[in-house]
């Protein structure tokens, strides 16, 4: 019987990048089962509580506009994961301010937030290094976000694209009849709606100037 050494997923090589956001997922704290309170995790050594975090997923392509693809023919996508916060030095917030080029409007909620970022699309620096958990493996980062150039184009959404939360899970029914589950009602009603789990790449223009890194 043969092992298997599990897919190793190509990660985009270090420069800059046309990136479109098609997706972003809550990511909300473990909870220990005995408190109901965030369950705790070592940084630096040391035990904190989990935090709330967001992750968002770009679709990549060069800056001349050509598709960027992996080995396999598939688009090329990279993600950020952010602790949910919003407060002046959080990574969230630089993230939000290069991606709307512009200051960070009160957010309360995730929900404002895909409103604020789906279909955003800007120039994204970023570096490839050995991964510090894993030095066989390279890790790649976004540095920076930027506006477009005069010229640059949004990324189209890849075929069959379907968003995390909307996404079904086979689970067995009657008689092991396999059945589709969805993680909320809207989920459903989305996914059973025709086009109503397309990302939307209509976002008003990106006026205000100034390039901002983080």
């Amino acid at each position: 019987m043969q092992i298997s050494q599990g897919k190793i997923f190509e990660k985009p090589t270090g420069g800059t990048y046309i990136g479109t956001v098609i997706d972003l997922v809550d990511m909300p704290a473990a909870k220990d089962p005995r408190t109901g309170q965030p369950a705790l995790v070592i940084v630096a050594g040391v035990a904190v509580p989990a935090k709330d975090k967001v992750r968002i997923q770009w679709v990549l392509a060069y800056e001349n506009n050509a598709p960027y693809l992996d080995k396999e023919g598939a688009s090329m996508t990279i993600t950020g994961f952010y602790n949910a916060v919003i407060a002046p030095k959080s990574k969230l917030s630089k993230a939000l301010v290069g991606i709307l080029s512009g200051q960070v409007p009160v957010i309360q909620a995730t929900e404002q937030l895909e409103q604020l970022v789906l279909g955003r699309s800007n120039r994204l620096m970023i570096t490839q290094e050995p991964d510090q958990r894993n030095p066989n493996e390279l890790f790649s980062n976004i540095v920076g976000i930027l506006p477009l150039n005069p010229g640059q184009n949004p990324v189209p959404v890849p075929q069959g694209f379907v968003r995390a939360k909307f996404r079904t899970k086979q689970v067995a029914g009657p008689q092991g009849t396999p059945v589709a589950t969805y993680p909320t009602r809207e989920a459903a009603t989305a996914a059973t709606t025709p086009g109503g789990n397309n990302v939307s790449l209509a976002r008003p223009p990106q006026t205000v100037p100034g390039p901002e890194a983080f």
